[in-house]
Order: C-alpha cells, then sequence, then structure tokens
C-alpha cells in the first residue's frame, strides 16, 4: 500500500466524519481495512485535498470490504444496524446512518467473487465486477480524522485507482454507471496535471508522452494515467481492461464509454473521445519497465 497519509486543505463535513466514525469502530474489531471509494474518493484527492471542485455534489460514501462469502457480508451489515444503520430506500446494496442522515454504499470484494465476479446478492438482479479491487486496495492512501477526540484511518483509492475503477463500473453496469463515471474520467482528465502532476511529464520516465501527443495535454494526461494503471495492476486485470478500450477504439457501433467522454469531456466530438480513449489505452500497455506490451 502506498503509504501516503493525506492532509486536507478542505476538512470533511461533520456529519460525513462521524459516519465514517461508526464505520470504523464497528468494522475494525472483525474485518479488515475498509476501502473507500466512489465520488467521496475523488472529492478527497481533489476539493478536500487541493480545493478543485467536481461540481458533482455528493453526501454518499462507497466503501468496500474484503469478504470470504455472503454470510460475512450479512454479518457485517448486521452489525452496522445494531449501531444505527437502516436500510436505504432503494434497490441497492446500501444502509444510512440514522444519526446523520449520511447513506453509505456498502460493497464486498475479496473471495466473496468468484473468477472477479460476485453473482449472488440478493439486494440486486445482476452479476457484479469486482476486477480492480484488489489492486485499488493494495496502492491505496491514508486518510486520517479525528471524531470525539478518537483517531480513525481510512484507505482510500488513489486517482489512477479511481480511473480503473470506473472503467470497469462503465462496462459492467452501463445502464446504471456510464454517466456519472465517464463524467469523473473526464474531470479527473481535465485537473490531474493541476493537482502536481504537470512536472512528471518533464520527466522520465514520462518525458516521451508530450511529443507523442503534440502537447496536446488532456491526451498526454490520459495516456500518463494508463501508464499509472498498468504499474499497479496484475497481467490477468491488465488485459481485461485493454480488451475493454480495444473493441472501443476499432469499433464502428455504438461506444458507450467513448460517448460518455464525447460529453464529459470532448465538448461533444465523438473522434476526439475516441483518440483519448486510445491513449488511456497506449499507456495501459506501456510495461512496467517503460517497454510496450
Amino acid at each position: 500500500m502506498t503509504d501516503t497519509c493525506v492532509t486536507l486543505l478542505n476538512p470533511v463535513d461533520e456529519k460525513r466524519c462521524r459516519t465514517l466514525a461508526k464505520l470504523d469502530l464497528t468494522a475494525k474489531a472483525q474485518w479488515p481495512e475498509m476501502l473507500l471509494l466512489g465520488a467521496f474518493a475523488r472529492d478527497l484527492l481533489f476539493w478536500h485535498m487541493h480545493g478543485i471542485e467536481s461540481h458533482r455534489e455528493t453526501m454518499d460514501v462507497d466503501i468496500v470490504v474484503q469478504m470470504k462469502d455472503l454470510d460475512a457480508y450479512n454479518r457485517f451489515r448486521s452489525s452496522l444496524m445494531e449501531k444505527g444503520f437502516t436500510d436505504k430506500d432503494v434497490d441497492f446494496p446500501g444502509l444510512r446512518d440514522t444519526e446523520t442522515n449520511v447513506e453509505v454504499d456498502l460493497l464486498p470484494f475479496g473471495e466473496i467473487a468468484k473468477d472477479g465476479v460476485i453473482t449472488d446478492w440478493p439486494e440486486i438482479d445482476d452479476s457484479w465486477s469486482v476486477v480492480g479491487m484488489q489492486e485499488a486496495y493494495d496502492h491505496a492512501w491514508r486518510l486520517e480524522i479525528s471524531v470525539n477526540g478518537n483517531t480513525h484511518m481510512f484507505r482510500f483509492v488513489s486517482v489512477p485507482g479511481l480511473v480503473l475503477l470506473k472503467i470497469v463500473a462503465v462496462f459492467d453496469r452501463p445502464k446504471r454507471r456510464y454517466q456519472r463515471d465517464t463524467y469523473d474520467i473526464g474531470f479527473v482528465i481535465k485537473e490531474y496535471l493541476n493537482i502536481g502532476n504537470k512536472i512528471r511529464l518533464l520527466n522520465p520516465p514520462h518525458d516521451d508522452i508530450l511529443d507523442k501527443v503534440d502537447s496536446d495535454l488532456d491526451r498526454a494526461t490520459a495516456c500518463l494515467l494508463g501508464r499509472e494503471i498498468s504499474s499497479m495492476v496484475s497481467e490477468s486485470t491488465k488485459r481485461y481492461v485493454v480488451d475493454l478500450l480495444a473493441k472501443e477504439v476499432k469499433s464502428q457501433s455504438y461506444c458507450l464509454f467513448t460517448q460518455g467522454l464525447q460529453d464529459s469531456l470532448c465538448r461533444g466530438s465523438f473522434p476526439r473521445a475516441r483518440i483519448i480513449v486510445g491513449d488511456i489505452l497506449d499507456g495501459l500497455k506501456w510495461g512496467r519497465q517503460g517497454q510496450i506490451v
């Protein structure tokens, strides 16, 4: 895991801190550390750390926890409900903190998944891919919060981990996810250089990128993110994501991921969106030693 404990420019609101503290106190005795992801993690990475707003506000908290099986997942849910959580009023595996009214989407990964997919959740009527979850967990950063004098530590996804999981989600649950997840990927591409990453394009091993993309900064960012994802994932996960994006680049038919970037990043230009998908793909094919694989 990345041993970076972040400093926040803008603190997390008090209600969400109280909910996070309650989650931590309930989980730490029996389950591995939780991983914060989704829109809240995006806001941690950009707004809370750097003062860059996404303009897509959320009060929800998305977490994943390693679980052996469905029984372990249900026991964890039951423990949370004993601490004041209740079921959300929607068809999704989530809870609501009755004290703060903060909603929590609670997702398992780990042994509960078979071949990277969870198929037996009673709350939802389709399968759920957890491809990339382990890598995002292993390369997470740390967030420390203090509530009532007690310190609570959480893992939260890095920017490459966030983009990885959102790419997987777009293809796994397109009707539910593609608009908001491609919006977030577009936002990351727009802003990633503004959180201390411009200098990385001027120094090895990434100083070749600007020449490859004719100094186009959005394209350079897409390629850089692809490389960072490549450096953190297993070969099987890399191949899975490469295959998804390669179909988008080559297809002559409807391409949902590309269309999402067309709307969120490329001012309606589908050809430019397809080029940027290709840049992410080229970055993913970049090996750990810099070679193209």
